[in-house]
């Protein structure tokens, strides 16, 4: 019996809509997993899409075969490249700095340049500039009667015995002082600078020479493929050229998963360019405030008519000249000097550096573009 509402051309639109609703949507996925190894799932749209690679918009050169022409001659049959994958490639490697072999001959077409392995150097030192405020501490000057400059190796006239005796004067900074009227000329006399009192020291600041960059370099040439004497899903890659890898490879930009039943099980992640951000910090540096003696010299003068002032120098005793030490100056008191003045030197000073200085921040890859090969 016929069923009189439907009619020929209306079952067969009816058959062809169940037929495709029965199928599903290759494209269609809720997971990356749903896209294989050869896209991810954009799950806004609920597509599989493939992410372009280096040159992923180029597609793999195929020279036509000769007629009964064979995969051999050291070619080999080699599965193409899955999607979103550049290849097959040879690969090329050489530690920075050294010659690195070129694309060429059936691997003429360069896919680019990467470089591995991050080598990091530089330090970073904690600086401190001068103290300020400094203060320095008094002066003095002792003579002995003793006429041997031997007198100044010693701590005490009691030492030289005989009939030595020792004249103590303080020296205030800056300041001239009448020479005490019992110092004879001819005596020697030891001068001992101030010490250190205090000095301000500020804040530390760091600095650094800091670099970075790849260890091993790599070039990349993508095989020209000949269709001759391969299963279907097959095409004959030529032999690596001298100076690359055995195995081939395929390329894709990107960090990803290596497709292993394609044959391509060896991963190598590789860059294209460098991102260093570190800094130097200041970690745990400290300015300490200097210590010892303050510096500078004595002065002995010609003092004027009332004997107070400090114009006209005869002698000079400073650390440089000191024949037995910074600490133990000597110098025989001149004839006319009837004055003293000690001129500490307060700029010739620093504050010490104490802890380290630390590196902040890291160096890393970027552009990571992943390399699975042939073992």
């Amino acid at each position: 019996m016929k069923t009189p509402w439907l009619n020929a051309p209306l079952l067969a639109l009816v058959s062809a809509s169940l037929i495709a609703c029965e199928s599903p949507n290759p494209e269609f996925c809720e997971t990356n997993e749903q896209c294989g190894t050869a896209a991810s799932c954009d799950v806004s749209a609920n597509e599989c899409r493939t992410e372009a690679g280096p040159d992923a918009g180029e597609e793999t050169e195929v020279v036509p075969a000769d007629p009964g022409e064979s995969c051999d001659a050291g070619r080999q049959c080699i599965k193409t490249a899955p999607n979103g994958w550049i290849g097959p490639v040879a690969k090329a490697e050489a530690a920075a700095g050294n010659d690195l072999a070129g694309c060429a001959g059936d691997f003429d077409e360069e896919v680019g340049l990467f470089g591995s392995e991050i080598a990091l150097s530089g330090s970073c030192d904690c600086e401190c500039d001068s103290p300020t405020s400094l203060t320095c501490g008094n002066g003095f000057v002792t003579e002995w009667t003793s006429p041997s400059e031997g007198a100044c190796e010693q701590n005490v006239c009691d030492v030289l015995g005989g009939s030595c005796t020792e004249t103590y004067q303080t020296l205030f900074p800056g300041v001239c002082t009448r020479i005490l009227s019992n110092m004879k000329d001819g005596n020697f006399l030891r001068a001992r600078l101030g010490k250190i009192l205090r000095g301000t020291c500020e804040t530390p600041e760091v600095a650094g020479n800091l670099s970075s960059n790849f260890e091993n370099q790599t070039i990349l040439c993508e095989a020209k493929l000949v269709s001759a004497g391969c299963e279907e899903d097959e095409l004959c890659a030529p032999a690596g050229p001298e100076g690359f890898g055995e195995g081939l490879c395929i390329v894709r930009e990107g960090e990803h998963d290596c497709p292993a039943d394609f044959g391509y099980t060896e991963k190598t992640l590789l860059f294209t360019g460098l991102d260093d951000n570190r800094a130097c910090d200041v970690g745990s540096c400290e300015c300490e405030a200097p210590t010892g003696t303050c510096g500078g010299k004595i002065e002995l003068h010609k003092g004027g008519a009332d004997e107070e002032t400090c114009f006209a120098p005869l002698a000079t005793l400073e650390q440089s000249s000191s024949a037995f030490g910074d600490d133990n100056m000597c110098q025989a008191l001149p004839a006319l000097a009837t004055t003293v003045r000690y001129v500490p030197d307060t700029n010739a000073h620093s504050c010490q550096p104490a802890g380290s200085a630390e590196v902040a921040g890291s160096a890393v890859g970027t552009g990571a573009t992943t390399i699975c090969c042939m073992p």
